[in-house]
C-alpha cells in the first residue's frame, strides 16, 4: 500500500483474484467526488467492488488507505485526517472504510471539513446500514450513492461467476438462479456445489443457499429481535411501507426497514424515490419455513390486516394476491365481487395469477370467479394491444357497469341460478335498454348484456322472453363493431327455434347468421352454434347433409350450447343408431352438479332416460326420471313414454294433458305428446279421440316443417290411419327418405324393489353367504331366505347368478 502511515492501524489491500471484475460497478466510483457511500447487506459484493477499484488506483500509483473496522478503530481514521491539516499540496489520497458499522464517536465534523478543504482527498465508505454522519455530509458535499440497485448481479454476471468456478450454465439456468437469489452476488457463489472437496462445481443448489441464509445471515447479521420483522415480511406478497405497517401496527417502521435492509430485501438508498423491495422466492421460502421457531403471531390476522389496508388504498389486485397467499377464500370472493371489473380491465395479469391459484371448491363454487376466468379466456383480441396487452380503448363508467352486469348475469347462470338471475334482472334490463340507444363501445356493451339476458332467459325456460331479448339485439345493434354480437344472437335464436320446433323461423335466423358472418371479413366468428343447428335440422330435412354431433366439438362452447349438443347426439342415436355408444359417452362426460345446476342435470337425465327406454331398460330410466324437476316438459314426455311402455295408458294420457293443448312454446314436444297420447287413446279403445289428436299433430308438423316426431310412435300405428289422415302417407315417406326408425320397443318390464330387497340383491352380487347377509342386516337366516325368494319372483329368475345378472341388466345394481 503506497503512502501508508505507520501510526495508523490499516487493513491490507488484498487482491480479489477469484472474483469476477464487474467493470460496470467500478466505473461508478469517481475521484472527483469527495465522498461515495456504498450501502448494501452482507453478500452484496460491495467490498469486492470497492477493493477492485482500489487496486486499479494503486496500480496507477495513487495512494489508497484501507481502514477495516475488524482491525482498525475510529482513532486510526482520526490520525489519518489530522495528517492532512495544513498540507494543501498533498498528493491524491483515497481512504476506504469497510466494516465500520460498529464504530462510535465518529469525527463527522473533521470528515466533512477534510473532504471539503482537501480536493485531493476522496473517501469511499462501505456499510450495511445508514451511519449518522452521512446526513450531515450530504448537506455540504457532493455525495455519490451506490446501492443494491447497482450491486445486484445481471444474468450474464451469474454465468461469469459459474464459468470462473468451472461450471458451464445455460442461459435459462443462469436466469433461474438470478431470479431465485434476486441477484445477490455472494449467494450465486455459495450455491455452487462440488462433487468432492476442492473439485470443480458440478451443479448449483438452492438448498445450500437456503441453509446459508438461515444459519449465517439470520444468526450472524440480524439481531434476534429483528428476525420477527423479517419473517413477518415474508408473508406479505407485495412489500411496501403501507403493507409492512399493516402487518405490524404496533411495531417500529424504522426498525423493520433496517431489518429488511440488513439482508438486502429493501434498498432505501435510492435518490428521490420510494425504497426498492427485493423479496426473491428463495429468500421468502427460507424466512417462512426455516425460521419456524420465530413466532410472528396469528398469520390470519396478518393477512387480513394487510389485505384490508391494500383495499382501502384502492389496490384490489394487491389485496387479491394477499388473500390468495393467505388462503382467505371468503375474502377472495368478496374482492372479486366488489372489484371484478377493475381487476379485469386494469390488472388482468394479477387476476390471471390469482385465478390460477384458486382451490377446486372456489373454481366450482364461486360464480364470479368462473365468470372472470371465462371472460379472460374468451377476451376478443381486438380489445387488446398485441404488443403491450393493454386495453386499446379504456371503458367509460357506463361501459364498465354494463360489463360488470354482464359478468353477474353469466356467473349467476353458471351457478345454476338462471331463474333467480332473470327474475331479479330489472336493473340490468333497464341499464341495457338505456345504453342500447348510445353508440360505440357503450352500445356494444349493452348489446352483449342484452344477449346474455336472452341466453339466461332461455336457460331459465322462458323461451318467449329469450326470443324477445335476442330480437332486441338484432334490431338495435348496428355498425361493424356490433356484428359479432348480432351474429351470436341470430345463432342462438336459430337454436331456440330448432329446439322448440319452428323450423321456418330457424331457417330465417340461420340465413341471417350466415349473412352476418360473411358481411365483415375482418372478424372470424365461431360457428359452433350454427353447426349444432344444422345437426338438429338434418333430422327434419333430407336436403341437409347429416352432421354427426359429438360433445367434443362443443367443449369450448357456452354451457347452454353444450347441453343441447347432448340433446342432438341423443336424437341422432335414437334415429339412426349408436344408442349404446351415445349412452356411454353421456355417462362418461357427466360433470354437472345436480345441486348447483338442477335444470341442466334434469335435462341430461331425460336424454339418458330416453336412450335407456329405447334399449328396454325401464327400471334404470324410471330411477333417473324420479330426479327430474316436475316442471321439465322434456321430462314429462319421457315419463309419459315410460308409463305407455309399461301398459299404464291412462297415466300416459294424464301426464300429457297439459302438453297436448296447454300454453307453452315447445311445438315439437306438443306434436310428440299428441302422437303418444293418440297411441294411448287407441290402446284403451278411444279411436275418435286418437284420430283427432293425430290430425292435429299432422297439421302442426306440416306448418312447422317437422318430420322426426313421427318416428316416436310405431309405423304400424301411423299406417293404420293413412286412409283417415291422408297427409300421413307423405309424412311416412319423408321418414323413410331420412332413414329414421322407430327406436322404442313395444313394451318393457318395470321392477320396483323395496329398500331391503335391494340390500339383499347387492349382498348377493358381492358373493355374501346367507349367514353373512343375516349378520349384516341383523335378521335371521330364514328372513334372508324369504326375502331372497320374493326377490327372485320379482326378477323372474330362479338362482343367485340369474338374479345378479338381471340386476345388472335392469340397472338395479347401479349407483
Amino acid at each position: 500500500m503506497q503512502g501508508a502511515d505507520p501510526a495508523a492501524s490499516e487493513g491490507h489491500l488484498a487482491r480479489m483474484g477469484d472474483v469476477i471484475v464487474r467493470q460496470r460497478i467500478t466505473e461508478l466510483f469517481a475521484l472527483d467526488r469527495p465522498l461515495t457511500v456504498v450501502r448494501g447487506p452482507s453478500g452484496s459484493g460491495k467490498t469486492v467492488a470497492v477493493l477492485q477499484w482500489a487496486h486499479q488506483l494503486a496500480d496507477d500509483g495513487i495512494t489508497v488507505r484501507l481502514f477495516d473496522g475488524q482491525c482498525s478503530t475510529v482513532d486510526d481514521l482520526q490520525v489519518a485526517l489530522d495528517r492532512l491539516k495544513g498540507d494543501d499540496a498533498a498528493a491524491r489520497v483515497v481512504i476506504v472504510l469497510d466494516h465500520v458499522e460498529s464504530w462510535d464517536d465518529w469525527p463527522e465534523a473533521e470528515i466533512v471539513r477534510a473532504l471539503r478543504h482537501h480536493p485531493e482527498l476522496t473517501m469511499v465508505v462501505c456499510s450495511r446500514k445508514h451511519l449518522p454522519w452521512f446526513t450531515a455530509a450530504e448537506l455540504e458535499l457532493d455525495v455519490a450513492r451506490i446501492g443494491m440497485a447497482e450491486l445486484r448481479l445481471t444474468v450474464d454476471e451469474v454465468t461469469a461467476i459459474a464459468d470462473r468456478a468451472g461450471l458451464d450454465l445455460s442461459r435459462g439456468a443462469a436466469a433461474a438462479i438470478h431470479t431465485s437469489i434476486a441477484g445477490m452476488p455472494a449467494l450465486a457463489r455459495i450455491g455452487l456445489v462440488t462433487g468432492s472437496a476442492g473439485g470443480t462445481p458440478t451443479w448449483w443448489s438452492e438448498g445450500r443457499v437456503r441453509r446459508f441464509v438461515a444459519r449465517h445471515l439470520m444468526s450472524e447479521v440480524v439481531d434476534p429481535a429483528e428476525r420477527v420483522d423479517l419473517r413477518r415480511a415474508a408473508f406479505i406478497e407485495h412489500l411496501s411501507a403501507d403493507s409492512l405497517g399493516a402487518a405490524d401496527p404496533g411495531g417500529s417502521p424504522h426498525r423493520m426497514l433496517a431489518s429488511l435492509e440488513s439482508i438486502g430485501v429493501i434498498d432505501q438508498w435510492v435518490d428521490g424515490r420510494e425504497p426498492i423491495y427485493w423479496m426473491s422466492a428463495l429468500i421468502r421460502e427460507t424466512l417462512k419455513h426455516d425460521l419456524d421457531r420465530v413466532d410472528v403471531g396469528d398469520l390470519d390476522v396478518l393477512h387480513d390486516a394487510v389485505m384490508a389496508t391494500l383495499r382501502e388504498l384502492g389496490l384490489p389486485h394487491r389485496a387479491l394476491a394477499q388473500a390468495v397467499a393467505g388462503e382467505r377464500w371468503s375474502s377472495v370472493e368478496a374482492i372479486l365481487d366488489a372489484s371484478g371489473w377493475t381487476l379485469l380491465t386494469s390488472h388482468e395479469s394479477s387476476l390471471r395469477a390469482a385465478l390460477r391459484e384458486l382451490p377446486e371448491h372456489m373454481r366450482s363454487g364461486s360464480a364470479i370467479a368462473r365468470a372472470l376466468d371465462d371472460a379472460i379466456a374468451h377476451r376478443p383480441p381486438r380489445d387488446r394491444d398485441e404488443h403491450t396487452g393493454a386495453w386499446t380503448h379504456p371503458p367509460s363508467d357506463v361501459e364498465a357497469r354494463l360489463h360488470l352486469e354482464t359478468i353477474g348475469v353469466v356467473a349467476g347462470r353458471r351457478a345454476g341460478m338462471a331463474r333467480e338471475i332473470f327474475a331479479s334482472s330489472s336493473s340490468a334490463v333497464e341499464l341495457a335498454a338505456q345504453a342500447l340507444d348510445a353508440s360505440g363501445p357503450e352500445h356494444l356493451a349493452a348489446a352483449q348484456l342484452e344477449l346474455e339476458l336472452g341466453i339466461t332467459a332461455y336457460a331459465a325456460g322462458d323461451v318467449v322472453a329469450a326470443e324477445r331479448r335476442l330480437r332486441r339485439v338484432l334490431r338495435s345493434s348496428a355498425g361493424a363493431h356490433a356484428v359479432g354480437v348480432r351474429h351470436e344472437a341470430a345463432s342462438i335464436l336459430a337454436l331456440v327455434s330448432t329446439v322448440v320446433g319452428d323450423l321456418g323461423a330457424a331457417d330465417r335466423w340461420r340465413e341471417e347468421s350466415h349473412e352476418l358472418r360473411t358481411s365483415t371479413a375482418a372478424f372470424r366468428f365461431p360457428t359452433v352454434t350454427m353447426d349444432l343447428v344444422d345437426t338438429l335440422m338434418s333430422l327434419e330435412s333430407a336436403a341437409l347433409p347429416v352432421r354427426q354431433a359429438g360433445r367434443d366439438d362443443y367443449s369450448e362452447a357456452p354451457e347452454v350450447i353444450r347441453t343441447w349438443a347432448t340433446y342432438a347426439e341423443t336424437r341422432q342415436a335414437l334415429a339412426w343408431g349408436g344408442r349404446l355408444q351415445a349412452l356411454h359417452r353421456l355417462r362418461a362426460s357427466r360433470l354437472v352438479d345436480p345441486a348447483r345446476l338442477p335444470e341442466t342435470a334434469g335435462l341430461l337425465n331425460v336424454f339418458e332416460a330416453d336412450l335407456l327406454l329405447s334399449l328396454g331398460r325401464g327400471t334404470e330410466a324410471s330411477r333417473l326420471l324420479e330426479t327430474v324437476p316436475t316442471g321439465n316438459l322434456f321430462g314429462a314426455v319421457s315419463r309419459a313414454r315410460l308409463a305407455h311402455l309399461t301398459g299404464q295408458h291412462d297415466r300416459t294420457i294424464d301426464i300429457l294433458a297439459s302438453l297436448t293443448g296447454g300454453v307453452h312454446p315447445f311445438e315439437r314436444l306438443r306434436v310428440e305428446a299428441q302422437l303418444l297420447a293418440a297411441l294411448s287413446y287407441e290402446r284403451i279403445g278411444e279411436a275418435e279421440v286418437s284420430g283427432a289428436l293425430l290430425r292435429r299433430a299432422v297439421d302442426v308438423s306440416a306448418s312447422l316443417g317437422l318430420v322426426s316426431p313421427f318416428s316416436t310412435v310405431p309405423e304400424e300405428f301411423l299406417r293404420s290411419h293413412e286412409d283417415r289422415v291422408p297427409s300421413l302417407r307423405e309424412m311416412l315417406g319423408d321418414l323413410r327418405a331420412l332413414g329414421i326408425r322407430h327406436p322404442y320397443p313395444d313394451s318393457i318390464g318395470l321392477v320396483r324393489l323395496t329398500p331391503r330387497e335391494r340390500e339383499v340383491l347387492v349382498a348377493l352380487a358381492h358373493g355374501s353367504s346367507v349367514d353373512e347377509i343375516a349378520s349384516r342386516l341383523f335378521v335371521s337366516r330364514n328372513t334372508v331366505k324369504t326375502q331372497a325368494r320374493g326377490l327372485y319372483r320379482k326378477l323372474e329368475v330362479s338362482s343367485r347368478s340369474e338374479a345378479v345378472a338381471a340386476g345388472h341388466v335392469l340397472g338395479l345394481l347401479h349407483d
